[in-house]
């Protein structure tokens, strides 16, 4: 199917407020897509935007996108690459970033955090594996490692360790490798040696 190309000035004022109230995008990704559908015809596109520039703004459409991902638990990282391939402005997403954050506080939500080390644990993840999978800020640490600690109590990841080597012992490989496998999977080198041994 052949996509459409936009010549005439209507439809193509007529595409941009639909694509615009449909997805909400950044006023670039918005030009972007006119400019696509134009076949880059900058005149037409230039002459849309000067009659209806001003019913878009990238600021509320921002607030949004933000309060959604930190909704979702998503980190400052996370937040930044994604709005930055969407093409908002990246000082826009800072000023709305610091609205909503403070300076060196996690993102994380705790119940948030203690389901995912939860799941994680019933996957037979080691600790140190959970802790790079949910750490992505440093303010993130304090908060994940204490979360750990009340999770995996005094024997740490024994359990979780000992799981993994019944599974991988079972299939008839040399202990070697079997270090090898549980080191891949972030396991501590003398916790192996002392399951194996």
């Amino acid at each position: 199917m052949q996509k459409e190309i936009i010549t005439k000035y209507q439809r193509c004022k007529d595409y941009a407020l639909w694509y615009y109230f449909r997805y909400y995008p950044s006023i670039n990704r918005l030009k972007n897509k006119l400019n696509e559908k134009t076949l880059h015809n900058q005149d037409l596109v230039n002459r849309v935007f000067e009659d209806i520039w001003n019913l878009f703004n990238d600021i509320p459409v921002l607030e949004s996108r933000v309060q959604n991902f930190l909704f979702r638990n998503k980190n400052k990282n996370y937040i930044k690459t994604n709005l930055r391939q969407k093409l908002f402005n990246i000082d826009e997403i800072q000023n709305i970033l610091n609205k909503f954050t403070t300076e060196g506080e996690s993102l994380l939500d705790e119940y948030f955090i203690r389901r995912k080390i939860e799941q994680l644990r019933f996957k037979n993840k080691s600790i140190s594996y959970i802790k790079n999978k949910l750490i992505e800020q440093p303010e993130d640490k304090e908060k994940v490692n204490n979360l750990i600690l009340e999770i995996y109590g005094d024997k740490g990841e024994y359990f979780e360790l000992k799981n993994e080597y019944n599974k991988i012992s079972n299939k008839s490989i040399d202990k070697q490798k079997i270090i090898q496998k549980l080191l891949q999977k972030w396991f501590q080198y003398w916790d192996i040696k002392e399951i194996i041994e």
